[in-house]
């Protein structure tokens, strides 16, 4: 690889993360580079799946194509190159699916889709987070240590890229939450002006009638509360005993 081409990669990845669209997006960007980058210092067309698990979060699996996904899902089995690659955090590397003797069921199912060698490769997120980056090959022996090695630092950069991108996505959905707080805050504020309008009671005593709907019906206090504010009928508030 020359030094100009691994200048582009590089650019390539910052330019995912300043032009920041989502956490879905820098995903597939990430995996497309990096098919791109391993594709071609193995000379030879390669499919790649990137599998991602956060704390709090959905199992996100994104492949450079429909193949791609095809492959990863299919192989999902306890016994293959990618839990081996979380377990000891090194690449995991399957030469050749004839002659190889491990992952029996995974070398199966990937002789079945056309599949040839694989190598799987830990990324390091930080706590409370898992991903692997799996190349799949339609030949045996393309991954060679120099392919690995490029293999490798590309990791090595895409799980700096992902490592910022999780902030940026753990920030945003912590602002959302506290909007979303905010905001349930404020319903539940003009629900109470509401009764207390209409029931003439007081602050304490109107919440504890949204409060007393919320357990009857078993919906959030603000659910209830957008009820009153909406004017729907569809809220039954019990009495208030004093």
């Amino acid at each position: 690889m020359t030094e100009q081409q691994d200048a582009s990669d590089v650019e390539s990845l910052h330019e995912l993360l300043a032009g920041y669209q989502g956490f879905g997006e820098i995903l597939q960007g990430v995996v497309d580079i990096s098919t791109s980058v391993v594709g071609r210092c193995a000379g030879s067309r390669i499919e790649s799946a990137l599998f991602v698990r956060r704390s709090r979060r959905k199992t996100s699996i994104v492949g450079s194509s429909a193949d791609a996904l095809v492959l990863e899902k299919a192989t999902q089995v306890e016994d293959c190159p990618r839990a081996e690659a979380l377990r000891t955090r090194r690449p995991a590397v399957l030469c050749d699916v004839s002659s190889d003797t491990r992952w029996p069921q995974y070398r199966e199912s990937l002789q079945q889709l056309g599949c040839q060698s694989a190598v799987a490769l830990p990324l390091e997120l930080g706590e409370g987070a898992n991903a692997v980056m799996t190349h799949f090959a339609p030949h045996s022996g393309l991954f060679s240590s120099d392919v690995i090695s490029e293999a490798e630092r590309c990791a090595r950069r895409a799980a700096g890229v992902l490592r910022a991108a999780a902030r940026i996505d753990d920030a945003e959905q912590l602002a959302q939450d506290l909007r979303s707080a905010m905001e349930g805050r404020a319903v539940i504020s003009l629900a109470c002006g509401i009764i207390i309008g209409k029931k003439g009671c007081s602050q304490s005593e109107a919440f504890e009638m949204l409060r007393n709907s919320s357990n009857l019906r078993n919906l959030k206090v603000h659910v209830i509360a957008a009820e009153v504010v909406a004017g729907t009928g569809q809220t039954r508030l019990p009495p208030f005993e004093r």
